[in-house]
């Protein structure tokens, strides 16, 4: 009987600190990246070790560009999230790149789903990417190189949904 009662009492103090936490996650600073800003070019390098300039606005695709961290928890819930959204989305014109935050080089790169191709960006913190204030984190970026919209921590269903509805609706920008 005692076994069961402090049980009970464990998991509210468990329900409380995951909640505490979870509200803490979605706060996001007011220099945080937000909807209308336009983005700079990005010097990124693959996992095939080959480095590129990804650009924004200069008549490009629409890009979704994904960021997660290697011993992110809330990453690994969410990835699977991502690579359904761009698997439904068809990712018809659309650019896809997942951005590993905590790799300081291609071999620290964290397997991700072939859907969501990932990439090293040597000087992040120092970019427009500085100014995501928490992984995982998705922005979609339009054809002129303007963030249309963003999420900041784990995704659940209905954000999953709306980010599918974001990316069907950036596609058609293209």
């Amino acid at each position: 009987m005692a076994l069961a009662s402090l049980v009970v009492v464990l998991s509210r103090e468990n329900r409380d600190l995951r909640a505490q936490i979870d509200a803490i996650a979605r706060r996001v600073p007011a220099d945080a990246l937000k909807p209308g800003e336009t983005v700079t070019p990005l010097e990124m390098i693959g996992a095939d070790g080959v480095a590129r300039s990804l650009s924004f606005g200069d008549g490009a695709a629409p890009t979704v560009v994904f960021m997660i961290g290697a011993q992110c928890g809330y990453c690994e819930d969410t990835i699977p999230r991502y690579a359904k959204a761009v698997s439904d989305a068809g990712a018809a014109g659309l650019r896809v790149v997942c951005i590993q935050f905590d790799a300081g080089s291609i071999s620290d790169l964290k397997p991700t789903p072939p859907a969501l191709p990932a990439f090293v960006v040597p000087d992040g913190r120092g970019t427009w990417l500085g100014r995501v204030p928490m992984v995982p984190a998705a922005v979609v970026i339009n054809p002129k190189g303007v963030v249309q919209y963003v999420w900041f921590g784990q995704m659940d269903d209905a954000q999953a949904d709306a980010l599918l509805t974001a990316l069907l609706e950036v596609a058609s920008q293209g």
